[in-house]
């Protein structure tokens, strides 16, 4: 739990680009979110979840966290569901 609260503003370099796609899509710069090396439906994703939050830099990595854990629970369901 320590270390959990401790790395709550952390964010891996490839987690820093999908964020940067992400703030592109939900400005409108759907050009940038079509690229030869990331998925453009985690981006768009996390799109949706910055145009209704509209999360100040402090709290954007706990937006991407809560997309996360929403990611996580919709596949535990599913896997549950099969």
């Amino acid at each position: 739990m320590l270390a959990a609260w401790s790395a709550r503003h952390a964010m891996n370099p490839d987690g820093m680009s999908l964020v940067d796609i992400a703030w592109a899509c939900s400005r409108g710069h759907w050009s940038e979110a079509v690229n030869a090396y990331w998925n453009p439906l985690y981006p768009a994703i996390l799109s949706v979840a910055f145009s209704v939050f509209r999360p100040s830099p402090y709290w954007e990595f706990g937006v991407v966290h809560l997309v996360n854990l929403t990611i996580f629970m919709a596949a535990l369901a599913a896997f549950e569901f099969f």
